[in-house]
Formats: structure tokens, sequence, C-alpha cells
């Protein structure tokens, strides 16, 4: 029986016509939805001050797309609120581009693969057939489990493993890592030691594209190196002989493969986006997320963009796009992670006085000893 709830109609449209690699997540009970007339398409989002922040892209047919795009930004303008879509893809970006009213600002890339290629790369390159195979002598084996498993108390503690390691609090949104409690739709990888989980992988469909996002990848404290590299690997396998078309990573935020900022952008976005890329490792590693994905050596990046309903992008639709992520105002998570960022820093410091310090003991002795001998 088809399931005309609403839910179930969003479900429906996202397993027709989902082709960003976020897709699936319009389906998260975390986002509201809004409805095209006529059934016509389905656009989650979240609404942060005077801006609704879209998740990816409204899902519909390709020829629908600037008619839902507009029914959508008059509904939100009848509430007084603009719209910024979030991780939008290039299609998206270039049928709006024929519009007057959207500003497109490149925010990160993806890598891409078709399965058969990322399951190559494995075979291929030595280092990391090296992590493959240091993991297994290890004991690692992995596999995929039905998704009725996903309460599992060893995912559970791999989850909270890997909140625990973070100097920082996770992020909201698009970025959800509680996605074992929303398993519908989605797979999942289990890597395993003497029969207990130590990292997971889930993955969403991506049904317009005949592939799968690789939505997360956890690890927990005893999940040995190599053990990450083991499940993309594994899943990747299993992809391509099921003869799917296409797989991502995710996004890499203010990746160096995407587009660079122009003139045509304001300067203080220019700015903030060069301090970021200089300073942004000391809140999220940015940088180590992109260095990961790009290892597997990517057919090639795609870029991912925030369109906003605007000439020229504000620093409130900034301020209202973080808001959605941080889940807190975004001056009190900037400042959380500057004291998390210091006290890492000086962790640092005081490690290498106290090493430091060591060293020039034992020198010490070394010369009292040879002073002795003398």
């Amino acid at each position: 029986m088809t399931d005309r709830s609403p839910l179930g109609r969003a479900r429906a449209l996202v397993s027709r016509h989902g082709r960003a690699a976020t897709c699936w997540q319009v389906l998260n009970p975390s986002l509201s939805r809004w409805n095209a007339p006529g059934g016509s398409g389905v656009v989650g989002y979240q609404t942060e001050g005077r801006v609704r922040v879209v998740a990816g892209e409204p899902v519909c047919a390709p020829e629908s797309l600037v008619t839902v795009c507009r029914a959508f930004e008059q509904d939100a303008l009848a509430s007084g609120r603009r719209v910024c879509y979030l991780a939008a893809e290039e299609p998206t970006v270039r049928a709006l581009a024929a519009f007057d009213g959207y500003n497109a600002v490149p925010i990160g890339a993806q890598p891409v693969w078709r399965p058969e290629a990322l399951a190559a790369v494995f075979r291929e390159d030595r280092s990391l057939r090296y992590q493959l195979n240091r993991a297994r002598h290890k004991g690692l084996t992995v596999a995929e489990w039905p998704i009725n498993q996903s309460a599992h108390p060893g995912l559970h503690q791999c989850l909270k493993d890997w909140l625990a390691a973070k100097a920082l609090p996770a992020l909201g949104f698009m970025t959800d890592p509680h996605l074992l409690a929303h398993m519908a739709g989605r797979r999942l990888w289990v890597a395993e030691q003497e029969g207990w989980p130590v990292g997971y992988a889930i993955l969403s469909p991506v049904p317009a594209r005949g592939g799968w996002l690789v939505e997360q990848i956890v690890r927990g404290r005893d999940a040995p190196n190599g053990a990450a590299e083991n499940i993309v690997s594994t899943a990747a396998l299993k992809l391509a002989a099921e003869g799917s078309r296409f797989v991502t990573l995710g996004a890499a935020p203010l990746s160096r493969h995407g587009p660079p900022l122009g003139r045509r952008h304001p300067l203080w976005l220019r700015t903030v986006t060069a301090w970021m890329r200089a300073h942004g490792t000391r809140f999220y590693n940015f940088r180590g997320l992109e260095h990961f994905k790009g290892k597997f050596r990517p057919q090639r990046w795609e870029p991912v963009y925030a369109v906003a309903t605007e000439s020229r992008i504000r620093p409130a639709t900034l301020y209202a796009v973080v808001s959605a992520f941080t889940k807190r105002p975004p001056l009190m998570a900037v400042l959380q992670a500057m004291g998390s960022g210091l006290g890492v820093e000086f962790k640092h410091l005081a490690g290498g006085l106290l090493e430091k310090a060591k060293h020039s003991g034992r020198h010490r002795d070394t010369a009292s000893r040879v002073t002795r001998r003398r």
C-alpha cells in the first residue's frame, strides 16, 4: 500500500528525483518540510532568524526545479524570510543563474567516484594497501549489517567515544551525528574486532544518480589505524558489485578543490573565508577532512554552493547558516572554540616544555657521568 502521509510522499519524491548528495537528509525528523503545490516537490529546511536555511536543494523533477524554488521562496517571503540553499550542486546553480536575485557562493567541494574506481584505488595505492593489511592483521573485519541492528550497544559506544574525542561539540543540521536512530533507507557497514564493533559507516542513497553518499564514518576508541579505510574499501566493493554508478564521501567545507571566491563576492566574505582557511583548524579540522577524502584519489571534485535569494550575500545570512550548524549563537560557539583551541595549544606547549626538561635532565646526567669517569 502506498504511504500517503506527508513523510511517505516526501520519501517517494526523494526516491524518484533525489539527485543531490544530501537529498536523503530531507527526510530527517529534525528538519521542517515544505511541500510544493500539487505534490511536485519537497524542501527540507531549518529556520534561523529571518532566513530559511535549506538542506541541499529542492527535491523535484529537473524541469520543475525553478517553479518549486520560486514557490518556496514566495512562501518564505510571505513569512518575512529569505532563503539560502546550502550545499546546492551545479545543476541547480546553473538553473537559477538565468534569473536575477540569486547569489551563488562556493563553499567547498565533494569527491566523487564510480564505485569500481574507488575500489581499484585500494588495490593500486601502496599506502592504502598497507593501512588495510595493518588493520586486518589485528583481527579487524568489516561487513554490512542489517539496519535493524543499529541499536547495538557497541555501535552507540563507538559514537560516544567518537564524540568524546572531539575538542568541540558536534555540529548539527546537515551533520547530525545521531543517524543510528534514523536508518530508514540508509545502509550500515560495521568494523569489528573479536566480535565487537569498533567503528561503522552509514551510507545514504542518491537515487537519481544511482549511488550513495558515505554520510558518516565513526571510529571508536579501540579502532585500529586503517579501520576507516577498511570500511570504505569494503563498501566500495559491494556497491560496485551491485552496479551502483556513483559514490561520494560528502563535501569538504572550504576545500581548495572548489572554485575560488572572486571580486563579485563581497570583501568581507573573502576575508572571512581566507581567515577560516588559515586558522579554522583550531575550531573544526576542515583541512584534515579534505586530506582524508583526497587520499582516496577522487575521479573528480564537484563544487557545492550556498545560493542566497539576494543580489549580494549578507553577513546576516552567513550568521544564520552558522547558527543552523552550531545550534547556539555563533559568537558563543566561536568563543567556546577559541577557548578549546587555546586549551589544546597550552597542552601541546606544556608537553613540549616537559619533554624539553626531560631531555635537558638526561643531558645533565650524561655529562655528570662523563665528568665522574674522568
